[in-house]
């Protein structure tokens, strides 16, 4: 049987039936004790499902629209983290880094300090070899990641896959966050209006690879439990944020794909129709956002 994965109480209400991007079906679970939604997976047969690069795997999408989003969203962290009284020469930590494009973007804006954490060794591997980056492919099992602390690490999109997120986060602060350092933590808004006009069909459920679904309030919960104040809090993403918005509103007038996927495959009649509804989706987010209803959440918290 499940358990909620922030309380591990077994107890929850079931919300409604997704299907999964494995074919079968899962229930979405609200849990009866702390209000968490997450992901009942006491049907899950196959357990490397969790872990399958599906929609996750390698493209090199450095030409595509896609990526030319990441750009945009990810200078626009680097300046914040500035902002917040950080240098280029700050030490940084991406945790879960995927195959780099983060810390290549960081690396581009002279953080040259930065190391980034990744357990699919094919990314692992892309990131070094394609970028030159500095990635360690070992699973973290507590402790200290580096010989000294960091000043920022950022985890963006980790948060909802992890079966106990709360444990690995106080884990990963307690020991190699600095004292003064800051966290950048970005995870879907289970709470955002492209979740409620898409309903099931949310581009950002990902069941049953996505465990969690995070609200702004649990999001708080789990960040205030390791002892970081939230100096700053976002929910508006040219990245993720206005594409989730787009599917939501292409899946209105019958699409059924996987944006990202195919813009990254760089489809070229999907690339007509993502610009030509990406204006309303923009308008649309950012008028979410101001309610802090966008598509994501994203909060920058000091130790």
């Amino acid at each position: 049987m499940s358990s909620c994965t922030l309380c591990s109480n077994n107890s929850f209400t079931t919300i409604g039936v997704v299907n999964g991007n494995d074919f079968k079906q899962y229930n979405l679970a609200k849990c009866s004790k702390c209000n968490h939604y997450f992901t009942d997976i006491s049907s899950l047969t196959d357990t490397n499902i969790l872990y399958d690069e599906g929609d996750y795997k390698i493209r090199d999408t450095q030409k595509s629209l896609f990526f030319k989003i990441q750009d945009a969203e990810y200078k626009k962290v680097l300046k914040e983290i500035q902002t917040l009284g950080f240098s280029n020469t700050s030490k940084l930590l991406d945790f879960g880094c995927g195959k780099g494009v983060f810390l290549h973007i960081a690396a581009n804006n002279n953080f040259k300090n930065s190391i980034g954490i990744e357990t699919s060794l094919p990314r692992a591997n892309y990131a070094k070899e394609v970028y030159g980056l500095k990635v360690i492919s070992e699973f973290y099992n507590g402790g200290n990641i580096d010989e000294d602390s960091f000043d920022v690490i950022t985890m963006f999109h980790v948060l909802e896959h992890l079966p106990n997120p709360q444990t690995l986060l106080q884990e990963l602060i307690q020991n190699n966050l600095k004292k003064g350092g800051i966290l950048v933590l970005e995870v879907p808004n289970y709470g955002s209006w492209q979740s409620k006009i898409a309903g099931n069909k949310w581009l950002h459920l990902d069941i049953p690879r996505h465990l969690s679904h995070f609200t702004i309030e649990k999001i708080y919960t789990c960040v205030e439990k390791v002892e970081l104040q939230i100096v700053k809090q976002q929910t508006f993403s040219l990245h993720l944020g206005i594409i989730g918005m787009a599917q939501s509103l292409l899946n209105i007038f019958g699409y059924k794909g996987f944006l990202i996927r195919e813009l990254k495959e760089k489809k070229r009649n999907i690339q007509i129709a993502t610009l030509a509804i990406l204006p309303f989706a923009f308008l649309l987010e950012l008028v979410a956002s101001a309610f802090g209803k966008g598509g994501i959440i994203r909060v920058y918290a000091k130790k």
